[in-house]
């Protein structure tokens, strides 16, 4: 049996937009889709969409869930996965993940890439399994680590705009600082990503092991926060 077509019709229309491109780059069917999300990817990368054709979504893997809230469900027939997903840096769907400047306020993250997300989703929705998962980084990432990549990318991005980008302006901290990390409070437990990596190994493999570093996420974050309004969508 081939790979099941995917119905984002539930998501929230970026991301169901962000999902359905990643899933069309990897030729990946996908169902009917909701005049706005067909908007959205057409003002995105109107060449792949010049080519979609949806497929019947009959028997389709349904994306669905309380993003509001972290929570991804993928359901198949009788069996849901459930992905919990927390400190999810946008880059590509504004409005629905955490922009930059959001996540500057908090104490910290295990930080993880949209599209590690929608990588680990297109993934487990190959082959749907009763599971309840935690999605979310590999390390904890404190706040003063976190405020460093951000102000330098910031000065990138400043020194992009004023038109004074220079070899010095990228000499900076060309490497993030890796320091031992003490025990996180009781109050806040690690989060246990173990199940997901060995649901993916099961998959392909491959395991969990995000492509995104905290840098290159932030970097496509702050191109979606510096982007003009009308390109934010």
């Amino acid at each position: 049996m081939g790979v099941q077509a995917l119905d984002v019709a539930g998501l929230p229309p970026s991301f169901a937009a962000s999902l359905s491109l990643a899933a069309l780059r990897f030729q990946r069917p996908v169902g009917p889709l909701p005049d706005e999300v067909h908007r959205i990817m057409q003002h995105r990368d109107p060449l792949l969409v010049s080519t979609f054709s949806p497929v019947e979504a009959g028997n389709a893997v349904v994306a669905g869930g309380s993003i509001d809230q972290g929570i991804l469900t993928l359901t198949h027939g009788t069996s849901q996965c459930t992905l919990r997903t927390r400190d999810v840096l946008a880059t590509d769907s504004p409005g629905v993940w955490m922009l930059p400047e959001e996540a500057a306020s908090a104490e910290g993250g295990y930080w993880v890439a949209e599209r590690d997300v929608i990588d680990a989703v297109l993934r487990l929705s190959t082959n749907v399994e009763s599971m309840d998962l935690v999605l979310c980084g590999r390390r904890w990432w404190g706040r003063s680590e976190y405020l460093r990549e951000l102000e330098l990318l910031r000065e990138r991005v400043t020194a992009g705009q004023a038109g004074a980008f220079t070899t010095s302006v990228l000499s900076r901290s060309q490497a993030p600082s890796i320091l031992l990390q003490p025990a996180r409070p009781s109050v806040d437990v690690e989060p246990d990503i173990a199940p997901l990596h060995r649901a993916l190994v099961e998959v392909d493999g491959e395991g969990w092991r995000p492509r995104l570093t905290l840098r290159e996420a932030v970097m496509f974050g702050l191109a979606l926060q510096h982007a003009p309004s009308g390109e934010q969508i």
